[in-house]
């Protein structure tokens, strides 16, 4: 359709150098306008606390708008695994700009039940397996609160409980009390000879409190008291009987 009216449209060329002034022109004309944001607004946040979300939003009230600042904080909240999506709009009321962010939660949560199977063998017959259930029930309270619960059934047989509670609503700090207990054979060894086959079992409780280093990683310290019981299955005569004996700790996990 233009080839047919190059004709009329050769009126508005330009020799290369005035076109290529011009187009040096055009991103200072058709520049956006400065916005500043008066108000950022939340939308869809019903079992997550809005509150708690803010913290996790750069952009504030009197900012000037920045779509990419914007984009990076809908990602941020994604990343939190709440939501399906999370988008954003500038709208005018009245002579106020506000920034909404719109976010759809999961369907399926806030319980998430998670399933898995695992196996491990050495090829000469010590083969391993577990059928393993994780419960994650999260927000039980305005700071985002969570019970975490694992169930392993089969080498090893592990249980294990904890709930976790931020303490402010920028989710920093936290404590976490939990629960644990498992159970598996351990082989003893004398060079690549089979001495012993010991059933373990552990069992106990910690105490942690610690700081969440943003969405990369945690660092926590606690107590843990409890205490392993060993067994006999199969052993050599000259292998003494195990004894059991408690458990006390200071701990640290980064």
């Amino acid at each position: 359709a233009a080839r047919k009216v190059a004709a009329l449209l050769a009126r508005y060329s330009l020799p290369p150098r005035e076109y290529a002034e011009w187009r040096a022109e055009v991103g200072h004309v058709a520049g956006a306008p400065k916005v500043k944001v008066d108000e950022v607004r939340l939308s869809g946040f019903k079992v997550t606390n809005p509150e708690v979300m803010k913290t996790f939003i750069t952009t504030k009230p009197g900012d000037t708008y920045d779509p990419a600042k914007a984009d990076a904080d809908t990602t941020r909240l994604v990343a939190r695994r709440d939501f399906t999506s999370v988008n954003y709009q500038l709208t005018t009321e009245g002579k106020r700009n506000v920034l909404t962010y719109n976010a759809t939660e999961k369907p399926w949560g806030p319980d998430y039940l998670l399933f898995d199977i695992n196996l491990s063998t050495d090829f000469k017959g010590d083969t391993a397996f577990g059928l393993r259930m994780d419960y994650d029930k999260r927000w039980l309270n305005s700071l985002g609160g969570e019970w975490r619960t694992s169930v392993q059934l089969g080498r090893p047989n592990v249980f294990n409980t904890e709930f976790y509670q931020p303490l402010d609503l920028r989710q920093r700090f936290f404590v976490a009390p939990s629960l644990y207990a498992s159970q598996t054979l351990e082989y003893y060894y004398s060079g690549d000879t089979t001495i012993a086959q010991f059933d373990i079992r552990r069992y106990g409780v910690k105490l942690d409190g610690g700081v969440a280093l943003g969405s990369w990683g945690e660092w926590r310290v606690g107590l843990q008291r409890g205490g392993v019981e060993a067994t006999t299955t199969v052993a050599n005569p000259a292998v003494p009987e195990p004894n059991s004996t408690s458990v006390g700790a200071i701990t640290t996990r980064f």
